[in-house]
Formats: C-alpha cells, structure tokens, sequence
C-alpha cells in the first residue's frame, strides 16, 4: 500500500439515492489508491495529493464540454489535470492533480445500457478520470489500449469489476 495522504473534494451538485456523497467518499479514496498503486506513468513520489470530483448533470456537463472541447453535447466524464508531466524528478511535498466532473445523468443511462450497476459504471467514469489525471489519453491507439487495460485491471482490484450476465 501506498504510503500517501490523498485529498479529495467532493461535490454532488446532483442527487441519487444510490450514489450519495458519503458513498462517492468511502470509494473514491480506495480506487484512487488503486489506480496509484497499478499505474505507471504518475512516478512522482509527493506525502500528499489532492483532487476535486464533482458530480454535476446534464446541463452543466454540456456546459464544460462545450467551452474546454468545442462540443456542444453532454459527455460523461471530464478531467482537467493541474499538474505538469515534464517536471518528473521534482520532490514535491504536495501535489494537486487536478479536477473531475461526472455526470450523474450519464451514469445511470450506461449503467442501464451496458446492463450493469449504477456504483460500477460510476466506479468506471471515476478511474478513467483520475488516470486522466495521471497523464493517461487515448488519443491513438496505442494509448487508448494501454489506458483501457489499466482501467480494467483497477476495477477487477475492487468490488467493482465488470460482471458479464449469462444468457
């Protein structure tokens, strides 16, 4: 386990009874804990990270994908990282990585769409995020392979790994 003090701010400008604050809370800390342990690209070694993660709706997340990406449509997760990549040997105490919004709108329609809970699909929107965060895209191919492996190895760590229903 990693030796670190991780931060995070959360808030849930939308509400769901399955995915209440104290929810995001008691599993957001344990995949971002995950996600620093199986990743390989965030070397830095700091005492503490912070993040923010916001769980917005629809509106405001067509709102943010419209003025960061010049695409006027909701999209369900963003990630804005704060840190600068081409700094890898500073020993730096703290770091913030940067901010993730989620939208909660989203969640629930792939949730329903990919036929599994509300908690993994968040879980899923959440790691893919936070590896943003650490320098994770898939903008080719390559990237996007090796950042979805990654995602899936993190998720079958946890409660959270995909469950395929047999027909």
């Amino acid at each position: 386990m990693i030796n670190l003090n991780l931060i995070s701010g959360i808030k849930c400008h939308a509400r769901s009874k399955v995915l209440t604050k104290k929810w995001w809370e008691i599993n957001i800390q344990n995949l971002a804990l995950i996600s620093l342990e199986t990743q390989t690209k965030f070397t830095l070694k700091p005492k503490t990270l912070s993040f923010d993660l916001q769980i917005i709706k629809n509106p405001e997340m067509q709102r943010l994908n419209f003025e960061y990406r010049n695409i006027n449509k909701s999209t369900d997760v963003l990630s804005f990282p704060a840190w600068d990549q081409s700094f890898p040997n500073l020993n730096l105490q703290f770091i913030s990585l940067g901010d993730i919004f989620i939208c909660q709108n989203k969640i629930e329609e792939q949730a329903f769409d990919y036929g599994h809970s509300i908690e993994r699909e968040a879980a899923f929107l959440f790691v893919h995020g936070f590896l943003h965060l650490l320098g994770y895209d898939h903008e080719t191919k390559n990237d996007e392979e090796e950042m979805f492996n990654l995602q899936k190895l993190i998720l079958e760590k946890t409660k959270f790994k995909r469950i395929i229903p047999i027909l």
